[in-house]
């Protein structure tokens, strides 16, 4: 990697403009101080000789017309003058601390009336002496420290104002046709100059006569060779290897890693190689060696892109592939990343051409706009090819699911930006801006895919070096004692420290080329551009932003560790669900508490301002905000004492319900129908709440039952016992047991009293008890009785329904006699009816009987 970023410093400082003219050399870097002796003498010499060389440096900084080359020189120059009076500093501050408590032994010094004794008058004034000098020894290291520290906080001004002047340096847009026609003026002479040089070259290969002087550049081609060839071929062996088989993410890192290293380091040495030959052998005149040297090294680096594409995209070998894409957009980013930095180096090396043959300005800014515009053009297609899903799959896919948060959007946005900046700048002619922002695309790209494959590559070792069964955790085991949960936390931490120290390490270099130094890192967020003050508060934009930036990162970082804690660590610790969400939300918290404070530190305020606002504002949160705050000391108290946790089978009221998180202000309670209750804390601290799992997640199971009277209580006992002693999840201690409960005058009933270890399955275990217990019942010819209901308190009503079936029923007899009264009076009359019909036919039969008797 240090090859590579060299490699980049060497194309980059070849494609640069011409430096101003030169000024009298800065002083060069003096080599660091030796640790000075204990002594007074020996540390106020040393500081003697500092003062001067500060001094110095600081006239020559005065000058206007120093070069960022001189500015960098002094700056090496000055940090061995800081350290070496840091150790000044330190050596001598606990020496004056040992010698004040020397002369505080000798007591206070006595009244002219009681004169003390000669000797220990004169170590008295010995020791005040020696208090004295090393005070001032300290007192000029700390006035010398603060005067090189202004020193090099001048240096990274005057350095930060070169790099930002060079870059925002406008010059003729390609637009502009008087651009093209100064080119067309002195194309001519261009192609003269350059026909001189090749001609100059080919003359210096002619003339190379004996092997003497072809031996070493044949020697160059033919190390490259027998280096770039045989490598090739293994990596792509390697590369194609157990083609069927699906690997995992730290398999998949470690190939892609190595294929980058070897790509990365066999095209920089065969490059350093063929140039060392023709040095060597004299072949390369004053004004073709940077032709030639940027001629191969633009080679090289395409090589590298190559590497860098076949190692992350893995066109050729799908399952050894890391990003999720296609075969085809696999293989066009491949393609389309390696035609970008083609371009972006030939137009390197048509730069370094320009300036060997000494062309005017106009053409250089033409190449550089060309080749600009022509990598924005390139580049732009990796955006449509970089998306993981089709925007038109979405439909088919049902409910619309959100995306699991990556940076390949945040990086697409950045790079999306990053190519309308650069096409926009070369137009208006700011084309060494257009470069720059080129060459941090490309570092940044090689830099981001490289640790990536370090984080992973860092956590699958890590946990496949400490998992349970491999040799180091046996060893710490048997050695140390530990046990395999705190090997896993032990896994957990070295991988957390090492990826923190990878991403650090990339930070840094992800600044190299910006030319900035580890102590310049947070220069820029100390100069104020533009300010104004405010009752003594400076207020600007670069406070403001470095605000921000300081709370989002404070934000980040907080985040980071709250999801590093819930995935990574507390899931190997022996602690509760409750115990995990309350130390994630106090540090949540804390974090955000911190952040805040150090983003309003940043800006201005000091904390004793903002704590005499939140006294001001304290008056009105209490009357205004009064239920707020009760929540939020309520939501205190439940994370401290913690009478409910998270996961918890609490009962609130009406609600029952699982706890699934606990804020600062309220608790959300799942119930059983999958809804959330949203509980203020304070109902939960100062109102009446059911936990049933606060000291034991233990769940009762009660199976009750009803058999009629003339069942075996002993039969139905041993059924219900063996129902529970049956069931897997039914605790044998405490036993089951049966209680007998009631002889009624029908039935017997029966109660089943078992425990199991988790309340959540109580239900389901009851359900299984009811299934088992049924069919034994019915199997031993017990039948379930029917229970009567007695409902008390009913009584009145039941008279009252008595008295009126009763009228209903008087009611009904006298309805039912009238009609009996009736039909009898109708049938008496129908009879009388009859009877009065009869009679004169009677009396007539008698009377012609009568007649008809004397005649006989």
């Amino acid at each position: 990697m240090l090859a590579l970023v060299c490699l980049f410093a060497a194309i980059s400082a070849q494609g640069q403009t011409p430096p101003a003219p030169t000024a009298p050399s800065a002083p060069a870097a003096a080599p660091a101080i030796p640790p000075p002796a204990p002594q007074p003498s020996a540390a106020r010499a040393a500081i003697d000789g500092l003062r001067s060389q500060l001094d110095q440096m600081e006239a020559t900084l005065k000058r206007p017309d120093l070069s960022d080359d001189m500015l960098r020189n002094m700056r090496l120059a000055l940090e061995p003058h800081l350290e070496a009076l840091r150790g000044i500093i330190e050596d001598t501050s606990p020496r004056a601390d040992a010698l004040r408590a020397r002369l505080a032994l000798l007591g206070p010094r006595p009244d002219a009336a009681q004169p003390e004794a000669p000797d220990i008058a004169r170590e008295r004034a010995e020791r005040e002496r020696a208090v004295k000098e090393a005070d001032d020894t300290l007192g000029l290291a700390r006035t010398l420290l603060a005067q090189g520290q202004e020193i090099a906080t001048d240096l990274a001004d005057r350095r930060r104002s070169l790099f930002a002047a060079h870059l925002l340096e406008r010059s003729t847009s390609p637009l502009n046709p008087l651009l093209w026609w100064e080119i067309a003026k002195v194309a001519p002479r261009d192609v003269e100059a350059f026909s001189l040089t090749m001609s100059d070259w080919w003359s210096a290969i002619v003339g190379a006569e004996g092997w003497s002087r072809w031996l070493p550049a044949l020697l160059g081609i033919l190390a490259a060779l027998a280096l770039l060839f045989p490598v090739t071929r293994f990596v792509e062996r390697y590369a194609m290897r157990r083609e069927g088989v699906t690997p995992g993410r730290g398999a998949k890192a470690f190939r892609a890693g190595v294929i980058l290293l070897l790509g990365v380091v066999r095209p920089i040495l065969a490059g350093w190689l063929v140039y060392a030959g023709f040095e060597a052998a004299g072949m390369l005149p004053g004004r073709v060696a940077p032709i030639f040297f940027s001629a191969l090294a633009a080679v090289a680096v395409v090589a590298v892109a190559r590497a860098v594409g076949q190692a992350f995209f893995a066109p050729d070998a799908p399952n050894w592939r890391l990003p999720d894409v296609s075969d085809a957009s696999a293989a066009a980013l491949k393609a389309t990343f390696v035609q970008a930095t083609s371009i972006h180096v030939a137009g390197r090396v048509i730069e370094t051409i320009n300036r060997a043959i000494g062309a005017g300005l106009p053409l250089t800014i033409a190449t550089r706009a060309i080749f600009a515009l022509l990598f924005a053009a390139v580049a732009w297609r990796i955006l449509s090819l970089a998306r993981v899903q089709d925007p038109s799959e979405e439909a088919c896919l049902g409910p619309y699911v959100p995306p699991a948060v990556t940076l390949a959007g945040p990086a697409r946005a950045a790079l999306a930006v990053a190519l309308v900046i650069v096409i926009g700048a070369a137009l208006l002619g700011y084309v060494a801006l257009a470069v720059f922002i080129i060459d941090q695309i490309l570092w940044l790209s090689l830099l981001a895919i490289a640790l990536r494959l370090a984080l992973i590559t860092v956590d699958e070792s890590v946990a496949s070096l400490l998992a349970t069964e491999t040799r180091i955790t046996r060893a710490l085991s048997e050695s140390v004692g530990l046990r395999s949960r705190s090997i896993e936390q032990l896994a957990v931490i070295a991988s957390g420290l090492l990826k923190l120290l990878i991403c650090i390490a990339a930070a840094m270099m992800a600044i190299t080329p910006l030319g900035v130094q580890s102590t310049d890192i947070f220069a820029p967020l100390r100069a104020a551009l533009f300010g104004f003050q405010i009752g003594g508060v400076t207020i600007s934009l670069s406070a403001i932003v470095a605000s921000l930036a300081i709370f989002a990162g404070g934000v980040f970082l907080t985040r980071s560790s709250q999801r590093w804690l819930d995935d990574k660590f507390l899931p190997h610790t022996d602690l509760d669900a409750g115990l995990r969400n309350s130390i994630r939300t106090v540090i949540g918290y804390a974090g955000l508490v911190v952040a805040a404070a150090l983003a309003v530190s940043s800006f201005g305020f000091s904390l004793d301002r903002i704590a005499i606002v939140a006294g001001a504002l304290s008056v009105g949160i209490g009357f205004g905000l009064q239920s707020v705050v009760n929540n939020f000391v309520s939501g205190l108290i439940l994370l401290w004492e913690r009478p409910i946790r998270v996961g918890d089978l609490i009962v609130v009221g009406d609600e029952q319900g699982y706890v699934r998180r606990i804020n600062v202000r309220s608790t959300e309670v799942e119930t059983f129908d999958r809804s959330t209750v949203i509980l203020p804390n304070s109902n939960l601290v100062s109102g009446i709440v059911k936990n049933r799992v606060h000291t034991d997640r233990t769940g009762r199971v009660l199976i009750s039952i009803c058999v009629p009277r003339l069942s075996d209580p002993h039969a139905v006992e041993q059924i219900m016992l063996d129902a529970a002693s049956r069931h897997p999840d039914v605790m044998k201690k405490p036993a089951p047991r049966v209680a007998f409960k009631k002889i009624g005058e029908t039935v017997l009933d029966f109660d089943l009293i078992c425990f199991v270890s988790e309340v959540e399955i109580a239900s389901r275990v009851s359900s299984d008890l009811h299934f088992a217990i049924f069919p034994a019942l019915a199997s031993a010819q017990i039948a379930a009785a029917a229970q009567t209901v007695n409902v008390e308190g009913i009584d009145r009503l039941e008279e009252s329904l008595d008295q009126i079936a009763e009228a209903i029923e008087d009611r009904d007899d006298g309805r039912e006699a009238k009609e009996r009264e009736a039909k009898e009076r109708e049938a008496k009359e129908r009879e009388e009816k009859e009877r009065a019909a009869a009679a004169p036919r009677d009396s007539k039969r008698r009377t012609a009987a009568s007649q008809k008797a004397p005649a006989k």
